[in-house]
């Protein structure tokens, strides 16, 4: 029996830095940056419609992909 098919076999470096597997980490993050900048953005849109105004959905569709980007780095960046 190998040791990646044993029970008590210790976690690899990957496991350890990462809650989770790997595979799919990238749809995750791509996802968290499309549903921040969507959200963000229809609000920014929103507000728009509702005060008559155009500057909301840039500022929207900004803060939506810094909040995203921050989530990214927070939850798959190295050092913790």
């Amino acid at each position: 029996m190998s040791a990646e098919h044993r029970p008590d076999a210790p976690a690899t470096d990957v496991e350890q830095r990462v809650p989770g597997t790997a595979r799919g980490d990238g749809i995750t993050a791509v996802s968290h940056l499309l549903a921040g900048i969507g959200f963000y953005g229809a609000l920014g849109w929103l507000a728009d419609r509702l005060l008559h105004a155009t500057v909301f959905l840039p500022i929207g569709l900004v803060v939506g992909t810094a909040a995203a980007v921050y989530l990214i780095i927070k939850r798959f960046g190295g050092d913790e």
